[in-house]
């Protein structure tokens, strides 16, 4: 199996869409909701890490310009 980096755009939202789809017939609605709120909540831990790493990466690199000029 690919590594999660290896995979397309297109790929990916596939995989997203098989596997989502998958879950959910097991589900009922109540149940759906819980669990797609769940990873929605993952999700936005992830991205709200990686932005912040990504905005204090950036700062570091600046700062490291700002100090060799």
């Amino acid at each position: 199996m690919k590594k999660i980096d290896d995979y397309t755009p297109y790929e990916l939202t596939t995989l997203a869409a098989i596997i989502g789809a998958a879950i959910a017939a097991k589900l009922n609605v109540d149940q759906q909701n819980s669990v797609g709120n769940f990873i929605i909540d993952i999700g936005a831990s992830i991205s709200t890490i990686a932005a912040q790493a990504d905005y204090l990466e950036n700062q570091s690199e600046n700062g490291e310009a700002n100090k060799s000029t």
